[in-house]
């Protein structure tokens, strides 16, 4: 099956119907690397423009976006690495995913955006587009 697979995460309750479907494949795929990547869109940064990688990484608000997809690998006791990029979501994702050989990107169908809600979301979109691995969109 899939060796490593890279599921994107944003905090939307789309991404954790991503997160379950992941679960649902890694309890087949005994031997999978299941990676949670959250990438800290730099056109979302603002104010906090001026602060480090660093700090962002550590933010109080990614990490309570994360923690309910975080619970649910802990609660099915799957094994995962979280990885936080920064940059441009879309490019981010597949960048990383040729960068690490990833087999699979799972992601939603539309995240956090609201205009995206009309149709499948522009981050989903260039990750179809642009990835170096076969890509599983989650509606």
């Amino acid at each position: 099956m899939y060796k490593h697979i890279l599921v994107a995460i944003d905090g939307s309750e789309n991404s954790q119907r991503v997160a379950k479907e992941a679960l649902r494949i890694a309890h087949l795929s005994k031997n999978s690397i299941i990676e949670l990547v959250y990438v800290i869109d730099e056109s979302d940064l603002g104010s906090v423009a001026f602060r480090s990688p660093e700090s962002l990484k550590n933010d109080p608000v990614i990490q309570q976006r994360l923690y309910p997809i975080e619970s649910l690998f802990e609660q099915e006791g799957i094994p995962y690495v979280l990885t936080k990029l920064q940059g441009s979501p879309g490019k981010a994702i597949t960048e990383y995913a040729e960068e690490k050989k990833a087999d699979l990107i799972m992601i939603g169908s539309r995240g956090l955006n609201p205009i995206e809600k009309l149709v499948i979301g522009s981050v989903s979109q260039k990750v179809v587009n642009h990835s170096p691995c076969a890509v599983l969109v989650i509606k």
